[in-house]
């Protein structure tokens, strides 16, 4: 965790550089910005910021699946993705020691006008297509994270993401054979 408290710290100071490059010689001097992009362990920086915000944008979704959509296996999936995704996040943040993201990234497509079979048909797709990601983005991190504790974690939380696809795909079968 000292290795991401320092990832953040090397964050600002790489962006103050331009400043910090007028410092007298025979001081020290921040990395550039490009150099600490570089930097192996900024990778694990990069999981938590994914991987929260894609716990943001399943929390969202699974809310959006409660109200909208007509299969109760939909909708009880939708509240899964809240219950799991909310507590992740939450353990996440605590284990990074990094402020959680204010909102998730814009969706790449709206799913809020759709109603009925289409809803539970684009909502499944889209978890289905969510979940391939984020096996990968914790797979990586598991097998080339930096930091010992987000690497554990992100090996520990492996079996449910995996989880959650399969179920997903459950329900794609499912949902494809509902007639309109």
């Amino acid at each position: 965790m000292k290795a991401i408290w320092a990832l953040g710290t090397t964050a600002v100071l790489a962006l103050a550089y331009p400043v910090a490059a007028q410092v007298p010689s025979g001081q020290a001097k921040p990395r550039p910005q490009a150099e600490a992009a570089a930097d192996p362990e900024s990778a694990d920086v990069e999981f938590v910021r994914k991987a929260a915000e894609g716990g943001l944008k399943e929390i969202e979704l699974g809310k959006l699946a409660i109200d909208k959509a007509s299969s109760e296996e939909v909708r009880a999936f939708g509240k899964q993705m809240v219950a799991d995704h909310s507590k992740s996040n939450a353990e996440l943040m605590a284990l990074a020691s990094m402020p959680p993201p204010s909102a998730p990234p814009k969706p790449e497509e709206d799913l809020s006008g759709l109603s009925g079979v289409a809803f539970d048909r684009a909502y499944v797709a889209k978890m289905v297509t969510d979940h391939e990601a984020t096996v990968e983005l914790f797979e990586a991190e598991a097998r080339d994270g930096k930091d010992d504790v987000l690497r554990k974690w992100a090996a520990q939380k492996l079996p449910t993401v995996r989880g959650h696809l399969e179920k997903a795909r459950g329900l794609q079968s499912k949902v494809a054979k509902t007639a309109p």
